[in-house]
């Protein structure tokens, strides 16, 4: 019992699959800075197809070790996936673009926006809402994770319209990539299989607007490709676990993820390198964390409760036939 409420076993598996989430968030950040920074390799769009291959080479093993079978997808359906496919290729390069092209500050304070863009997305194309109660946490926890992160704000037109881009790719991704899991009957694995390869033809295809030119002359060394694969090993487990986590929780869910692990890092990486966090950022933090426990305590809550009036109404209509 957490807060008043009895969890069940499928809430431990959601609460593994977000810390799993949470641990390949972190390692993407640290194997990507081995790459960026000690590798020299200033090609992000590159290096996400590399990501993009991995994970569909790791996905195809396992299909040979009968851990999932592919799905065949409904001619109805096929429209709404390729959308998803062309979001979803293009989401995580242009965030990376997005951070080339703005300061720390302006990147932090436009991710902040895609907690109220989500809940616009899932009203507009679900019909989903959510109660005062959780949209009140919500706010509190923008504001806190305002206050602990935005600072160095600085404006320029491209940078803005690039990062405007990436915030309205990353909400879709997260809303449509839960709702085709939850709705249309696609595990993690079988959505991967099947959006990967039309994924990786995409970013292919639009690298030339995401790379500078100089790939034909990087120079590569030994440190230099461990880096890059080993970072490639690493984007198979957070587009994993991303998926998994979309599909046993929600996209709402996955954005606060994303806030504390902004949070947790800039605390935590202060306190590591011996680094003395403000007493702006501390605050700020505090407040964050305090508003995503009682998100996640009201959505435990109200979840609950439509449980229960589910089986209270199914009671009542067994009742009336008898």
């Amino acid at each position: 019992m957490v807060g008043g409420v009895v969890l069940h076993p499928g809430v431990y598996r959601d609460a593994a699959s977000l810390v799993f989430n949470f641990v390949a968030a972190n390692a993407i950040i640290l194997s990507n800075k081995q790459v960026f920074v000690g590798a020299q390799f200033k090609f992000p769009g590159t290096l996400t197809l590399i990501h993009y291959v991995f994970t569909w080479a790791c996905g195809l093993g396992l299909l040979k070790a009968n851990v999932f079978t592919p799905k065949k997808v409904d001619t109805s359906s096929k429209k709404a996936l390729w959308f998803l496919i062309v979001v979803w290729s293009l989401a995580n390069v242009v965030s990376n673009s997005s951070l080339e092209k703005n300061s720390i500050g302006f990147y932090q304070m436009m991710k902040i926006l895609v907690t109220p863009l989500v809940v616009v997305i899932e009203w507009v194309m679900y019909g989903k809402t959510i109660s005062w109660q959780r949209s009140s946490a919500l706010l509190v926890t923008s504001a806190g994770v305002a206050l602990a992160t935005v600072s160095d704000i600085r404006f320029n037109w491209s940078g803005a319209c690039t990062s405007l881009l990436a915030i309205i790719l990353g909400a879709l991704h997260k809303v449509m990539t839960s709702h085709v899991q939850q709705n249309w009957g696609f595990s993690s694995l079988q959505l991967m299989h099947y959006g990967l390869p039309r994924m990786i033809a995409i970013l292919a295809v639009t690298l030339p607007f995401f790379d500078p030119p100089g790939m034909s002359e990087y120079t590569w060394s030994g440190y230099r490709l461990a880096a890059v694969l080993g970072s490639g090993m690493v984007g198979f487990l957070i587009n994993y676990s991303m998926t998994l986590a979309l599909g046993r929780t929600s996209a709402l869910t996955i954005v606060l993820l994303g806030q504390f692990k902004t949070v947790s890092v800039l605390l935590f990486g202060a306190l590591l390198f011996d680094g003395t966090p403000s007493a702006r950022s501390v605050v700020g933090a505090t407040i964050a964390v305090a508003a995503i426990t009682t998100y996640t305590l009201l959505n435990l809550r109200e979840r609950q409760m439509a449980k229960r009036l589910a089986k209270k109404s199914e009671g009542d209509l067994v009742s009336a036939k008898c």
